[in-house]
């Protein structure tokens, strides 16, 4: 019995348990961003396209794909130049984050990119910018969204600064988007899975 107590968990045990983790937080994130919103005064649908509005669902989509673009492009040359300004970065990541996700198959690691842009842009960008903007000013209110969100990626202060100009990314396109989430969710999602897919590979190809 205290043999198998001691024995590591399989990688099917950690991926579902990564997974549920994910669910937990991101959904958390989510449910905060709802009653923070009903609770100030800025409920989520003031920022998503109306139900039927199919033209406008699907602008604000291509406008996140297309988002997208610049921030994977960094994300490239970061990769390409791991010896660049970033290279403690990108180790840190290497060592620390990418051995969270080795157990992980794609249709995991899309699901945990959705939850993550879902709950952070609706938190961050709708509820955080849009109250700190309307009481203290625009300036005020990225300012406040980026250092909450670069403090809640703050797993060392490199990471927590690259966490901060993603954010401030993130804020951009929302505000191009007409204070729209669809776009920056897009956009985040979309990068955060693009990143994980590219460091596995890059992990895997290591290993091997």
């Amino acid at each position: 019995m205290s043999a198998d107590l001691n024995e590591p968990p399989s990688p099917s045990q950690h991926a579902r348990s990564l997974v549920r983790m994910a669910l937990l937080f991101e959904g958390s994130l989510w449910l905060a961003a709802i009653a923070l919103g009903w609770l100030l005064g800025v409920p989520l649908r003031d920022f998503l396209p109306a139900g039927g509005d199919w033209t406008r669902w699907l602008g604000e989509i291509g406008f996140g794909i297309l988002g997208s673009l610049p921030s994977l492009a960094v994300l490239l040359l970061m990769l390409a130049f791991p010896n660049g300004p970033w290279r403690n970065l990108v180790r840190f990541v290497d060592r620390e984050v990418i051995p969270l996700f080795r157990s992980l198959r794609w249709p995991a690691l899309a699901l945990i990119a959705v939850l993550a842009g879902c709950g952070e842009e609706c938190l961050f960008r709708g509820v955080v910018q849009s109250v700190a903007s309307r009481w203290c000013g625009l300036a005020v209110g990225v300012c406040v969204a980026n250092a909450l969100f670069a403090l809640g990626h703050w797993l060392t202060p490199l990471y927590a600064i690259f966490a901060l100009l993603m954010g401030l990314y993130f804020s951009g396109l929302f505000l191009m988007a007409g204070s729209g989430l669809i776009a920056p969710i897009v956009a985040h999602a979309i990068y955060d899975f693009a990143a994980l897919i590219l460091l596995l590979r890059k992990d895997r190809a290591a290993q091997r």
